[in-house]
């Protein structure tokens, strides 16, 4: 389940179809009345904005956006779960895809590769912050053996909550929250702030505005490729994709990130089935 118009996850092909509209929604309206009412799913996956449009900006935290705006999101992220009937039963990941460029002194160790990839070495390391109302405050979480945590520990996680079967040996290899956190199931009596507020001056129209009007970067023009390639709501997604994998619908350039926007805003709707 996600929460954005924009997502990546619209390239996950085994996905498309009722199961995407019914499961894919929207942040300011669906998460936060699901999280209100104690509905949230088993697991929820949020994903940030990546475009500007008429009303505001990215809140990504890709460079250049301003992170104010990322952790905005992830503020109200936690004052909808924090608010609702479900907290105690809450497990919040936040988590990166990336390292942001800063250096790491700590040489990647070996690990072990996924299926069909030879990814024998992890990468540098990336921040992930765990709330719950079962970890104690201020404790920095580690696995209980050698092996990492990375990326795949969140699959490793769900796998071991939900009885899923391993994707490919990188997961199955990686260490689960579940047992990091066994330690401390003693109670849930961490339940941490009622609310948090993540200060950020709203922009003001003129600057969305410039945002709006500058070229999109490299990002943005990936994202607005990738919508350009989705199905329209009804088409037959085999014949889609045999046409994708013939390499010839020739993608449509971009001169500011407001035209980008409103391409992958088409795209979606008429993926979507939305007027």
């Amino acid at each position: 389940m996600r929460f954005e118009s924009d997502s990546q996850t619209t390239t996950l092909a085994k996905i498309w179809g009722d199961m995407f509209t019914s499961h894919f929604l929207d942040f300011s309206t669906d998460f936060i009345q699901a999280a209100a009412a104690g509905n949230l799913p088993a697991y929820s996956f949020i994903e940030p904005r990546y475009f500007t449009d008429l009303f505001s900006i990215p809140n990504d935290e890709h460079p250049p956006h301003n992170v104010a705006y990322g952790e905005q999101l992830i503020a109200s992220v936690y004052n909808a779960v924090r608010g609702g009937p479900g907290w105690k039963q809450t497990l919040l990941v936040i988590t990166y895809d990336e390292h942001g460029g800063c250096y790491d002194h700590v040489v990647p160790p070996a690990a072990v590769s996924p299926d069909g990839f030879d990814f024998g070495y992890f990468g540098v390391r990336v921040p992930a912050v765990i709330i719950s109302p079962y970890v104690p405050a201020g404790r920095v979480i580690r696995p209980l053996g050698l092996t990492p945590f990375d990326h795949t520990s969140i699959i490793a996680t769900l796998r071991k909550l939900f009885g899923i079967q391993p994707l490919t040996k990188r997961d199955e290899a990686a260490p689960d929250l579940v047992d990091a956190l066994e330690a401390f199931q003693t109670g849930a009596d961490n339940d941490g702030p009622s609310s948090i507020v993540a200060p950020a001056v709203p922009p003001p129209a003129a600057q969305v505005a410039r945002a709006a009007a500058k070229p999109p970067n490299s990002l943005q023009q990936s994202l607005a490729a990738a919508a350009f390639h989705l199905p329209t709501a009804g088409a037959d997604t085999a014949t889609h994709i045999q046409r994708l994998r013939s390499a010839q619908d020739v993608v449509p350039q971009h001169a500011t990130v407001a035209e980008a926007a409103a391409d992958v805003a088409a795209h979606v709707k008429g993926f979507l089935g939305q007027p």
